[in-house]
């Protein structure tokens, strides 16, 4: 999730040196047409190295940055025209290495560790209110292991994955803490039974799944535990069904 930084310039502006060969050595700088200073950077032979800045239209520092012989090097920090933070992220050798945060109007949305340019460890997203709302982890880019989603500090969903695809048991629950829907995977489809709950625990509905696709038929249970159809259900009882297994 890196985002875009502003192209920095490497030609010589306001450069305080030029040397023998033309390339830029020392800091250069570029201006808007108003004569506000857009950009500040360290070359050496024309390349970034050093400290390395771009700002938006009322002034603010909306990129701070360090190159090493033109390759992003340490922490790289962006932020919006107002000044919020957009993204803390670490570099090395011009590729993203470690801790990344990412900001929406200037709160925590997510922490990601990165290795070799893609994400690979833990990564954690966060509600509005600063609360986790998923905790997940990456391999060499790809999701593995277990996916936690939460909603107001409960779990909503688990979920596994391997190499990026989804395997093996999947969980939501409703308020109360309870399975609202069980099912199998199996390399990112539904594989084994799929079975869904009433809100206080028992079957409403069950069905089997090959490699993604439906192999038996649809059954459906009251909250007694009796099985029901379309044509014996009384009036009303479909629609709720339906608003159930909606969510």
């Amino acid at each position: 999730m890196a985002q875009s930084l502003p192209t920095p310039m490497t030609s010589p502006g306001d450069a305080q040196g030029i040397n023998a060969g033309g390339a830029v050595t020392g800091i250069s700088e570029q201006r808007g047409a108003d004569g506000a200073l857009k950009q500040q950077a360290t070359l050496q032979d024309g390349k970034l190295h050093g400290a390395f800045s771009a700002f938006g239209a009322e002034g603010v520092t909306t990129v701070q940055a360090d190159y090493v012989q033109g390759d992003l090097e340490g922490v790289l920090t962006l932020r919006d025209e107002d000044g919020r933070l957009q993204q803390v992220a670490n570099y090395q050798g011009g590729v993203q290495e470690g801790l990344t945060q990412i900001y929406t109007d200037g709160r925590l949305l997510m922490e990601q560790s990165y290795q070799a340019g893609k994400m690979h460890g833990p990564c954690t997203a966060y509600s509005v209110a600063g609360d986790v709302s998923m905790t997940q982890f990456y391999v060499n880019g790809l999701l593995e292991g277990e996916v936690v989603s939460m909603y107001e500090g409960r779990v909503v969903r688990r979920a596994h994955f391997r190499a990026g695809r989804q395997e093996g048991e999947a969980i939501d629950y409703g308020r109360e803490g309870k399975p609202l829907q069980k099912a199998l995977y199996k390399d990112d489809l539904l594989d084994g039974p799929l079975t869904r709950y009433w809100p206080d625990g028992t079957m409403l509905e069950s069905q089997n799944y090959k490699a993604g696709r439906p192999v038996s038929a649809l059954r459906r249970f009251d909250q007694n535990g009796d099985e029901i159809s379309t044509a014996s259900a009384k009036p009303g009882l479909m629609q709720r069904l339906e608003q159930i297994v909606k969510g």
